[in-house]
């Protein structure tokens, strides 16, 4: 019989002992862990130790195991789910993540959770990206974002699209507050009359900042900025992006339209103050 069909066969439970760890003074179980009476210090720590250890590899043993079972006799996540309690889903990550970095490649400073935040990027950004964690002290909230910052700024690239990296972080951060809002107006029904409305509004100045950049400049115009620091803050673009924009602007005689009577004498001394930055 070929080992394959041996595994289809068998029916899993998970483990009742694990002889895994065989530490002095120490009797794992599947439910916990005895501990023998007297044990010195240095003992105990080196156990907490050898824990923690364990915690931060489980996850990189069981994608490696994953990949093992994979070439050697196929897929076999259901016999896999069944030995180690973890969902179909939860595997197939694991082994993913596994496959995305070798060994050599693996930081054992960092957890098995931020290897998995950059698993999708190509090797320099994830190199690059886990140098930051280490040097800098990322929390995870913020690698997401990054990590959603970098594809978002590829595939804007690759399809030709606008892209601010201030826009699209506000973006992101829209995305998990939303839901908050609608939250929060069922737990507060008279936000019912004024929720909806800032959703919509936010929506839409999300949407034109991304699909007509420099109609979104003007209307910020409009809203009377009278210095370059509150154009900024109006738009949300960084700099840079707001420079060139109010070149193309001016290029195709906008800015000039606006000045024959559409904006006020706070709007044009703004774009009077920006181009002096920029020529500058």
């Amino acid at each position: 019989m070929q080992p394959s069909q041996a595994l289809v066969q068998v029916e899993y439970q998970p483990a009742q002992a694990v002889g895994l760890l065989a530490i002095p003074g120490c009797e794992f179980s599947a439910t916990g862990l005895q501990l023998a009476d007297g044990l010195p210090f240095n003992q105990w720590d080196r156990i907490g130790r050898i824990l923690s250890t364990v915690e931060q590899a489980v996850g990189w043993w069981i994608g490696d195991w994953i990949r093992y079972g994979e070439s050697s006799y196929g897929e076999k996540y259901a016999q896999a789910a069944a030995l180690t309690g973890y969902a179909t889903q939860t595997l197939m990550n694991m082994a993913f993540v596994a496959s995305r970095f070798e060994i050599s490649r693996r930081r054992e400073n960092l957890s098995f959770t931020v290897h998995s935040e950059v698993a999708g990027l190509p090797e320099p950004e994830q190199d690059a990206l886990l140098e930051r964690v280490s040097s800098e002290g990322f929390k995870q909230k913020e690698l997401r974002q990054t990590v959603k910052l970098l594809k978002a700024e590829k595939q804007a690239k690759q399809s030709g699209k606008f892209f601010d990296a201030n826009i699209e972080a506000a973006r992101i951060y829209w995305e998990r507050l939303r839901p908050q809002l609608d939250e929060f107006q069922q737990i507060f029904p008279p936000a019912a009359f004024h929720v909806p409305t800032f959703k919509d509004d936010v929506d839409e100045a999300l949407q034109m900042s991304f699909t007509d950049p420099p109609r979104f400049i003007l209307e910020a115009l409009e809203q009377q900025p009278r210095t370059t620091s509150e154009l900024l803050k109006a738009t949300g673009y960084h700099r840079d992006t707001l420079e060139a924009l109010l070149r193309e602007l001016e290029a195709a005689g906008s800015i000039a339209e606006l000045e024959q009577g559409q904006i006020t004498e706070m709007a044009r001394g703004a774009v009077q103050t920006i181009w002096t930055i920029t020529e500058g």
